[in-house]
């Protein structure tokens, strides 16, 4: 848990940035995979999730 809060410091703590971080993990692993298109829906709910929240 420290460790998430160290990483996404220059945000502020709320429920919105722990599910963007979620995405963002979940498109990384995605991407891992070499799956482009999961990488790509989870990356745009991301950027959706962040829009929403600022």
């Amino acid at each position: 848990m420290a460790k998430l809060v160290a990483s996404g410091n220059a945000m502020p703590d709320s429920p919105g940035k722990f599910a963007m971080m979620k995405e963002m993990g979940a498109a990384n692993a995605a991407m891992a995979k070499g799956d482009m298109r999961g990488a790509c829906k989870s990356y745009v709910r991301a950027q959706q999730i962040s829009g929403q929240k600022s």
